[in-house]
This record gives structure tokens, sequence and C-alpha cells, in this order.
């Protein structure tokens, strides 16, 4: 076949083309737009289908990053409180991990330890008193 019979539109414009790079063409547009339809089937949503004339749909996205100051003041107080953690006793270390890392409710955790629910309380704002205390330090 002719070198002329093969045509792809750019920009609304016709561009001649060989056999050979059209085909490749369509190959490559036919993948794009399967790997959409899959991520369509995955839930995934393109920005950019939001896109009209007057309007970029990547202009949804808003930088919500922390600050380089933020994230080294959060590791910062991340390792202090990792520290202090460590310097709690082994029955302080279950309260707070059961509660606060586990999610455990007041409730379901004075049952396992076999305590009333009041006592446990106690406990749980004298550690974090003694928390903030060391954090303070």
């Amino acid at each position: 076949m002719s070198h002329n019979n093969y045509v792809l539109w750019i920009e609304n414009t016709p561009v001649a083309v060989s056999e050979q790079v059209y085909n490749e063409y369509n190959k490559m547009k036919r993948r794009e737009k399967y790997l959409e339809e899959a991520d369509i089937h995955h839930g995934k949503i393109y920005y950019q289908s939001f896109d009209t004339d007057d309007f970029s749909g990547e202009n949804m996205l808003v930088n919500k990053g922390e600050s380089v100051e933020d994230i080294v003041i959060r590791r910062i107080i991340t390792k202090k409180l990792n520290d202090c953690l460590n310097l709690l006793n082994k029955q302080e270390l279950v309260i707070v991990c059961k509660l606060f890392y586990c999610g455990k409710t007041e409730r379901e955790l004075a049952r396992e330890l076999n305590i009333p629910q009041t006592t446990l309380n106690y406990r749980k704002n004298a550690i974090i008193k003694k928390l903030q205390s060391m954090m303070e330090q």
C-alpha cells in the first residue's frame, strides 16, 4: 500500500504516515484505552476526565502536603514520645498500647485486665500526665 493511504489526525490536521507508524500508533491507542478501562473497572478516577475547555481537572488537586518544618517537628515529637514510652513500666505500656494503638475501649480493657473501668481510667489519666511531664523535660 502507498504511504499516503495512512493518515493520523494530529491537532485537527491530517498527517500522512507509513503503514508501520499507523499500526504502531493504533496499537498504542488501543493499549491506552484498555488500561483506562481496567482502571475504571478497579475504581480509579482520572482528573483529566473532568477537563473542559475552560477548566483542567488537575486544578481540583489541592496541595495538602506538609511543610518541611512540620515534618521535622512531627518527627522530633514522635521520637521524644517513643523515648518516653520506653521509660514506662510494663503495665503502663500495656495500657497505652491497648487503648491508643489497638483501639480497645476502657471497658474492654478493664474486663481483660480484670479491674474496674474507673480504676483503668484513673491509671490512664496518670500515665498521660506522666508522659506529658516527660515530654516537657
